[in-house]
């Protein structure tokens, strides 16, 4: 079953063909959750955050998406103490991992749009404009 949280931030990703997570080609969609909230609405007990390769997220949905040839892009939309959502586009190349984005404080009626944004700029970034299939 899948938590009352995850649901909820699906459902403000968007849904069918005009989702975000269909805008950015994702796929392997997974998510954290603590297992002692699943019925219920969890807000986290920490802020997550990003540091040496490693993301720290309690309550978290990620997925693969379209990128940098030879290169695994995963966002991770992570939900956080003050109601607000991370979004983070992370690059892994082998074992190196880095941080292509991140934006902070966004409510659940921006998350479509800045997920879509972030992965234009990224594409701009780091792909010359060009979406290529890894």
């Amino acid at each position: 079953m899948v938590p009352i949280t995850i649901q909820n931030m699906a459902f403000f990703l968007g849904s069918g063909l005009t989702g975000a997570r269909v805008y950015v080609g994702a796929s392997e969609v997974s998510f954290a959750h603590p297992e002692r909230d699943k019925d219920c609405e969890c807000r986290p007990s920490r802020t997550s955050f990003f540091h040496d390769g490693v993301l720290d997220s309690e309550v978290h949905i990620s997925f693969y998406c379209n990128g940098k040839r030879g290169e695994v892009w995963t966002f991770f939309v992570s939900y956080e103490p003050d109601d607000t959502f991370t979004v983070r586009l992370l690059s892994r190349r082998g074992m190196s991992v880095k941080m292509l984005a991140e934006r902070r404080d966004i409510y659940n009626s921006e998350l479509q749009g800045t997920v879509e944004d972030v992965y234009d700029d990224a594409i701009k970034t780091h792909c010359d404009g060009f979406i290529t299939l890894s």
